[in-house]
């Protein structure tokens, strides 16, 4: 009598409150845990703006990559050394520790040169440093041509005494000239009256961004160190402090500078307890040693198979380093798969039968529900099909030595043994036969001097995997069989 398995249940949903902040003259506060939608009116009570309302530890002003402190703003240098940022002292909008924090705003230095002297001028710092030392120079040209305008009106008044028509163009030259002077002048001066702004043609400042190492806890510990990082004390995870779990503050990172406030990493050794092939997969609380094998549905360590918790099961391949060009003898995989070979072998029949029905429950078809089961033939929720599994593939690239080899790779885990032919894993998944036929992680396709490999689906038998010239060869082969000449000489 066929048995059936069942998929777990969805957990409860997480806690909806966050941490609200809001501005002060004084910098960046909290008002507490509360409701996303009341974190508003809460800073509006005392007169101010929602920041941000901070869901996770990292979720905080703190974090604010446009907010400095004073040194680090004024130690921010452009490519000559040369002091780069000017802080604007602090921000409502920034926490007030570490000395108070606010906006960092770029200094620029005259290093363009000018393919056309403005005077005297040779180098600009930017467009308006360029179009106010342009207006400078055209209104110094506009002022000397009106002072001359006028002098040669004084000249033409003079000679002309007597001479009516002449004394009238010297005062009418005069006049113009110092029309168009006031005109110069008065421009300037009421453009500077309303906003000095508009005379200095100043480009808006722009606040500058800082980087920020912002690290949630799925990083190693040890690969961050061995990069520099400086991390705290670990803090024991439910294997202990140096195993699977536990996680450690990171302090700096690897140039020396602070990452963002509540960053973590875990530690990823697996006792030897664990048996080999173990890896660490999820974070703090929720992480477990196990291994690609066994992180099918329902397992007995309570992970959940995905795509992102298979990726972390991975083996290391076989040798880890090597050179550009040189293939691993070995190939790791460990990836996601809905596909039912993969998860029980050819013959498993897929039942739509309630997800947690009870022992004794007569399934139509399929039989009287006894409780978990695997292998060939035995009957599966649709449900539990579709919450996937992972599976672990290793390939020996000396066995590798044509495009179709690939097809007949097994993918195993603790429910097939035995193992599920690539060739017939073709559901939706990280990995498949088609994806594995075209990635060619072997390099077979440039090792032996031929086309790309190219995947062939096949209807009733398994799937293959051809290069062009071997899928040209076949059918030239099936043409001559079928014409009674059988195979090319």
């Amino acid at each position: 009598m066929p048995r059936v398995v069942f998929a777990q249940t969805a957990p409860a949903p997480a806690s909806t409150t966050c941490t609200c902040y809001c501005t002060s003259p004084n910098g960046a506060v909290t008002t507490g845990p509360q409701q996303p939608e009341a974190c508003s009116d809460s800073c509006k009570k005392g007169g101010e703006k929602q920041i941000m309302c901070g869901k996770t530890p990292t979720d905080t002003p703190e974090n604010n990559t446009l907010c400095f402190t004073q040194k680090e703003c004024e130690s921010q240098a452009d490519g000559k050394g040369r002091q780069a940022g000017r802080w604007l002292g602090q921000a409502p909008d920034c926490v007030a520790s570490f000395g108070g924090q606010g906006y960092c705003t770029p200094i620029t230095y005259a290093d363009i040169d000018l393919s056309f002297k403005l005077g005297e001028v040779s180098k600009v710092s930017d467009l308006g440093d360029y179009v106010q030392r342009g207006y400078n120079l055209l209104l110094g040209i506009g002022t000397t041509i009106a002072i001359v305008m006028i002098m040669v009106g004084g000249l033409q008044y003079v000679i002309g005494a007597g001479m009516s028509e002449q004394v009238m163009k010297g005062k009418e030259r005069i006049k113009k000239a110092l029309i168009g002077l006031v005109l110069l002048m008065g421009a300037y001066v009421i453009l500077n009256t309303v906003s000095p702004q508009l005379v200095r043609l100043e480009l808006p400042a722009t606040p500058m961004v800082k980087r920020v190492t912002l690290l949630d806890g799925s990083k190693d510990c040890k690969t961050l160190e061995d990069k520099g990082f400086k991390t705290g004390d670990a803090v024991a995870g439910k294997l202990g402090l140096n195993f699977c779990g536990a996680t450690k503050p990171v302090l700096k990172d690897e140039k020396g500078t602070d990452v963002a406030a509540g960053s973590i990493c875990q530690v990823m050794e697996c006792p030897p307890s664990a048996g080999e092939g173990a890896r660490c997969a999820g974070i703090g609380d929720k992480a477990v040693c196990v291994s690609c094998q066994a992180a099918v549905p329902n397992n007995s360590i309570g992970l959940k198979p995905d795509a992102g918790s298979c990726r972390q099961l991975k083996k290391d391949d076989v040798p880890k380093e090597l050179a550009k060009d040189q293939t691993p003898t070995e190939l790791n995989y460990c990836f996601f798969t809905t596909d039912s070979s993969a998860m029980l072998g050819a013959g498993a029949v897929v039942a739509d039968v309630a997800v947690g029905a009870a022992a004794g429950t007569v399934v139509p078809g399929v039989g009287t529900v006894t409780g978990a089961a695997v292998g060939a033939g035995v009957a599966v929720s649709s449900a539990l099909i579709a919450a996937g599994t992972c599976a672990e593939l290793s390939i020996r690239c000396a066995d590798i030595k044509a495009c179709n080899d690939y097809m007949g790779q097994k993918a195993k885990n603790e429910w097939l043994v035995s193992g599920a032919l690539m060739g017939t894993i073709d559901e939706a998944g990280d990995m498949t036969g088609e994806k594995l036929c075209t990635l060619d992680p072997c390099d077979i396709a440039k090792k032996k001097k031929i086309q790309p490999c190219q995947f062939v689906e096949r209807t009733g038998v398994n799937d293959e995997c051809w290069s062009a010239e071997e899928i040209e060869e076949e059918m030239e082969f099936e043409e001559r069989r079928a014409e009674g000449f059988g195979a090319i000489p």
